[in-house]
C-alpha cells in the first residue's frame, strides 16, 4: 500500500492513492494470468513426453503396489 501512496494516519485519502490503490488491485491479477499463460504456452509438454510421463507414474505405481508401500483404492 505504500507504494500507491497511502498513509494510514490519514482518515482520508488522496484522490491520486484511492486512484493508484485501483490500478494495482485491478491490474495484479491480470497480470499473473499473463505469466501462467505464458509459462503454461512455452512449457515442453508435448504427446510424446505426455505418453512417457504416464508411463513413469504407471511404473512407480506398480512398484509401490508390488512392496505394499500403497494401498489401490
Amino acid at each position: 500500500m505504500a507504494s500507491s501512496g497511502v498513509n494510514p494516519e490519514l482518515e482520508l485519502q488522496s484522490v491520486r492513492s484511492v486512484t493508484n490503490m485501483r490500478l494495482l488491485f485491478a491490474l495484479t491479477p491480470p497480470v499473473f494470468y499473463l505469466v501462467a499463460i505464458l509459462c503454461t504456452w512455452f512449457y515442453p509438454l508435448s504427446e510424446e513426453r505426455m505418453v512417457e510421463v504416464r508411463a513413469e507414474l504407471d511404473a512407480r505405481k506398480a512398484r509401490s503396489i508390488a512392496n505394499g508401500s500403497v494401498s489401490v483404492i
